[in-house]
């Protein structure tokens, strides 16, 4: 139980606006300066609700999400895309399956296309004695559950972020900001970017690897052909005893993604000395 603490201008408190006796479905998120009247929320880390604390009620961005649209609150409906949330590691709460973050707007929280270096976009957690990057209880979201023949293995590494062709404002990451087998790995934003370090899933470049195959994340398995890279001394990430490397798409186009867009799409393809879409810096 937390409230929640806006970057914009401190102390920002998301809650419930005007106080009323009780919440409602379609009630307004606003802000106070009153941290007697500031709401409790329960969130957490990754995807999952943004729950009123004590309730069944939600934060809600509404069917059709989009810039400028007031917060608010709605009853809890299992698997409803508006209320699903990801609560990122730079402290922004965006919708999980779309573009648009919770922003303080100039007439209070709204959703708005997330957009990196936008500091009304970011919300620290509040227990009354400050600021906190981490929460006190968890938001029930969904999850996929992993199945295989063999026992999945948890690399233990520190993590770097890998930029392609040394652009320090690009990132590789996993797409929608939501790790599960199969899930794609693009190009977004490094504000964007979701960390895989210490979890157990690697790039994987499918059992087949050859042209144009999109990259992808999977279960770490020890030994696995396909989860075996090396990271050249020309800053190339090869399947090694392979002949593909991993390589930015090109042409690509930026899709709407969850919670955030991607910037360019990514490949396993034929190792090419100079191809500067396959250089990978960290």
């Amino acid at each position: 139980m937390i409230a929640l603490l806006s970057a914009l201008a401190p102390p920002l408190i998301v809650s419930e606006w005007p106080v009323p006796p009780s919440p409602g479905d379609g009630m307004p998120v606003g802000t106070t300066t009153s941290d007697s009247s500031a709401s409790l929320w329960d969130i957490s880390r990754g995807d999952g609700l943004v729950r009123l604390t004590g309730t069944t009620y939600c934060l809600d961005a509404g069917v059709d999400p989009h810039n400028n649209v007031p917060s608010k609150i709605w009853t809890y409906y299992p698997g409803l895309t508006q209320q699903q949330w990801y609560y990122t590691d730079d402290n922004r709460i965006a919708i999980t399956g779309g573009n648009q973050c919770l922003d303080e707007g100039p007439t209070g929280p709204q959703t708005y296309q997330c957009t990196g270096g936008n500091t009304n976009q970011i919300w620290y957690t509040w227990t009354g004695s400050g600021p906190t990057s981490t929460t006190s209880s968890s938001a029930t979201g969904t999850s996929s559950s992993p199945s295989a023949s063999s026992s999945p293995t948890t690399p233990v590494t520190q993590g770097v972020q890998l930029h392609p062709n040394g652009d320090n404002t690009k990132c590789l990451t996993v797409a929608y900001a939501s790790a599960y087998d199969g899930q794609a790995v693009n190009i977004a934003s490094c504000f964007a970017a979701d960390p895989l370090a210490g979890t157990n899933y690697c790039l994987d470049a499918g059992v087949n690897p050859h042209d144009g195959v999109p990259a992808k994340i999977w279960t770490c398995y020890t030994g696995l052909f396909q989860q075996t890279w090396y990271y050249t001394d020309d800053n190339r990430i090869a399947i090694t005893g392979g002949d593909s490397c991993l390589d930015v798409t090109l042409g690509s186009q930026p899709p709407s993604g969850s919670p955030y867009g991607s910037l360019e799409n990514v490949q396993t393809w034929a190792c090419t000395a100079y191809d500067t879409q396959q250089v990978w810096t960290e």
